[in-house]
């Protein structure tokens, strides 16, 4: 049983609160129902030791199990009841953001889709095609949503439909809820293969200004604006680390004397990212020095005036509002993952594709480079080739090099 839920119903008995029906009953393994069961009693024991006997109005146990419980078990589990064990279920184990968008996700399918009132046995792959369609015909900051963003809507829906598919022997199996025989599902769209985002240095200088000028945070009362937003920067031009790591990087001992960050060994949704080391050059470990952070803390001072850190999604909107205030259309707006894009493009080009695994942290054995850099980019290796084909091509031709390729209307002219 989850450590959270166990605290939540000791303190909920304490305080002589109901006990919440999801909490008790709808747990998504059986075991844990019993065993919260033998908690109650306890607690229930306890208290009635201190008061002598006598339950108090509002603590007093259930006698059998609840009417909303028995019914279900009857009739099949209710779509609301199976989205908040499922959520709860993903956010004890993978808390963050990618919890909060799987719970964003499945209340808007349920929204969209109108299963308040319906079983988990009554979602149709209907429903999940007419929501697919739904989203298609969304526009979001004044454009639709990309086949991506559908895409992983569709994966975290699929994903939470087979969470309650029947239990089985195989490990993946064994940990579905088995409230329904045969889940729904459906395809993912086709995604259109995008080239490389390179942004020209008239494209960085106008969104470095942007931030300089048009920024609300973060407060002066924490850090000088010019002064983190070019940390960041520098930071992103040398070690293009993804949102979520930028801003939780720790401040090294000695900065100066090492030249290096270490980002932590962290546990992802499916795997362990081991910990990663990054090059910093002396005269950007200068400007990173001079930030109000002290050694073990976060190194960019993203956070508030009490100290809480501020979240990777306000950064984002914070960057998109300062070139919004700038004047810069959305359109051509600047994202973080563009920086990121540009620095992989380049260091491709002039160092190699090792040093661009070694810049974005993927490990040596992986071809992410090539599939998505390296392959779908115009080198000067690119060029040279060309030429020297096209060369060759018009001596077999006997065509002069210097021909000149007249039009029918310069004839007619």
């Amino acid at each position: 049983m989850p450590r959270d839920t166990e605290i939540r119903i000791q303190e909920a008995v304490i305080r002589g609160l109901e006990i919440s029906k999801p909490m008790v009953c709808h747990t998504p393994h059986i075991a844990e129902e019993l065993f919260a069961e033998r908690v109650l009693d306890a607690l229930s024991d306890r208290l009635l030791r201190r008061d002598g006997g006598a339950w108090p109005a509002r603590t007093r146990p259930m006698e059998g199990p609840d009417e909303t419980v028995q019914e279900d078990r009857e009739t099949g589990m209710k779509w609301l009841s199976f989205v908040e064990i499922y959520c709860e279920t993903h956010e004890s184990r993978h808390p963050g953001e990618h919890s909060k968008n799987v719970r964003r996700v499945l209340e808007r399918f349920t929204e969209v889709r109108s299963l308040q009132e319906k079983l988990v046995a009554e979602v149709e792959p209907l429903d999940l095609e007419l929501y697919v369609s739904a989203r298609r015909e969304t526009i979001y900051r004044g454009k639709p949503l990309s086949e991506r963003t559908i895409n992983n809507e569709i994966n975290i829906l699929n994903t939470a439909l087979a969470k309650a598919g029947p239990r089985g022997t195989s490990k993946r199996e064994r940990k579905n809820f088995g409230y329904i025989e045969t889940p729904p599902g459906i395809d993912t769209l086709p995604e259109p293969r995008r080239n490389p985002i390179q942004l020209s240095e008239e494209q960085r200088q106008a969104f470095l200004k942007a931030l300089f000028e048009k920024s609300p945070a973060p407060r002066p009362e924490v850090c000088d604006r010019r002064q983190f937003w070019l940390a960041l920067f520098l930071l992103e031009s040398v070690a293009p680390f993804r949102r979520a790591s930028l801003i939780r990087i720790p401040r090294p001992e000695n900065l100066m004397s090492r030249l290096t960050l270490t980002l932590p060994a962290t546990r992802g949704m499916n795997k362990t990212l081991d910990e990663r080391t990054f090059a910093v050059p002396e005269c950007v470990a200068e400007v990173l020095d001079r930030l109000p952070t002290e050694p073990g803390e976060r190194l960019l001072p993203w956070k508030k005036i009490n100290g809480k850190p501020y979240t990777e999604n306000y950064l984002s909107d914070v960057i998109r509002e300062a070139q919004r205030r700038a004047g810069i259309d959305d359109s051509s707006r600047v994202l973080l993952k563009h920086l990121r894009s540009t620095v992989a493009t380049l260091a491709c080009t002039e160092y190699g594709e090792a040093v661009g695994r070694q810049l974005l942290g993927h490990a040596p054995g992986t071809n992410t480079i090539s599939t998505n850099y390296t392959a779908r980019g115009t080198s000067e290796a690119d060029r040279r080739a060309a030429e020297e084909l096209g060369r060759r091509a018009l001596e077999i031709a006997e065509v002069p090099p210097d021909l000149k390729v007249v039009s029918d209307r310069e004839e007619s002219a």
